[in-house]
């Protein structure tokens, strides 16, 4: 059995079309929670959206890689991973601190220390072990999430694809399945036995599901190729999945059912959405998530994550009616992300080819 590498389709606009929707579910969850908006759906999964999203991309970038070479650079991987993330980020937190030495003096130090955990990929466990108020910093929890997963998982994929003799080429596919299932399953033991919210979701061990299922996802299309997911019943069955989920969120199911259940539907459901806009040539959900504001959006949407938490923690000072909140809060953070495109992201995208 050997790995069998599905052809690359290149750019598909519909991805980042799913990171919009990923996106906007976090920020509207974001501003329900500061607002005292009405929230709709789980923010939770707006973010489950896009670590299926960045496992699946990843992981993809790896296999490709060995096919290619016989070999994963990992340390090149790391590089090229901070080269892309690390200059908008300490951006973010340069011209926060600054804002807080200004106006906010009086959590300044806690804002440094918060940096500093950031700056060491640790905002998630400062958050699940109460070492500190992350305040400003705490949406980038999940690139601390994120960044633990990556330090172990290309190796983890490395040396079993150095040992396919073992199992053959389902050995890499078996772990991240593991890992999902294994995770999942934890998550819901801590979750029925009552342990707070913040130190299951938060934590990499119960929560590092959705990276693998995305993993999973990418091993099982180089492994078996894309032809079963290039025909026209996987189209019916993703827009089916896609409503599912879109009715999900309109249903009243608290933070334990979205931990033990529903959070893993949604990274399911990701993942045969996934499947199908990437590789499917009939896909209906493919031209939907190719509207192009979406994608104009979803190729800044980094910036605008990064930025739109500290958009609402100022805006919530303000007095202004909940809409008017709401509605400078997108303005503002799709403002402030397109200008952190071209002055940040775009130059450290060249920095990172010419060094890597």
């Amino acid at each position: 059995m050997t790995l069998t590498r599905s052809k690359p389709s290149g750019y598909v606009p519909a991805l980042d079309g799913i990171r919009t929707l990923a996106l906007f579910i976090v920020i509207f969850h974001h501003m329900g929670y500061r607002f005292g908006a009405p929230v709709l759906f789980p923010g939770a999964s707006g973010f489950d959206i896009f670590m299926v999203l960045s496992g699946y991309l990843m992981t993809g970038q790896l296999l490709r890689e060995y096919e290619r070479t016989g070999t994963i650079k990992i340390k090149r991987f790391w590089l090229r991973r901070e080269l892309r993330l690390l200059p908008s980020m300490w951006m973010l937190m340069f011209g926060t601190c600054i804002a807080v030495f200004l106006w906010d003096t009086e959590r300044l130090l806690q804002t440094l220390r918060a940096a500093a955990f950031n700056a060491a990929y640790l905002t998630n466990w400062a958050i699940v072990l109460k070492l500190e108020n992350m305040h400003y910093f705490a949406h980038l929890w999940s690139l601390s999430q994120q960044a633990q997963y990556y330090l172990f998982w290309p190796v983890v994929l490395l040396w079993n694809l150095k040992r396919r003799y073992i199992m053959g080429d389902i050995l890499p596919l078996c772990l991240a399945m593991i890992l999902a299932l294994v995770s999942w399953m934890w998550r819901i033991n801590l979750a029925n036995r009552g342990i707070e919210y913040g130190r299951i979701y938060f934590s990499l061990d119960a929560h590092l599901d959705p990276l693998a299922w995305g993993s999973a996802l990418a091993v099982w299309l180089h492994w078996k190729g894309n032809t079963w997911c290039r025909q026209r019943w996987v189209s019916w069955f993703a827009a089916v999945v896609a409503f599912g989920v879109a009715v999900y969120y309109f249903l009243p199911l608290d933070r334990t059912g979205y931990l033990c259940f529903g959070g893993t539907a949604v990274m399911c459901a990701t993942a045969v959405v996934l499947a199908d806009v990437h590789h499917n040539p009939y896909s209906m959900l493919r031209p939907l998530l190719s509207w192009a504001p979406l994608v104009s959006i979803g190729r800044i949407s980094y910036s605008i994550m990064l930025w739109h938490w500290i958009i609402i923690m100022v805006l919530v000072r303000s007095s202004a009616s909940i809409l008017m909140l709401q509605i400078a809060t997108v303005m503002l953070s799709v403002l402030i992300g397109l200008v952190m495109f071209y002055i940040v992201e775009q130059p450290s995208q060249r920095l990172k080819e010419r060094w890597t």
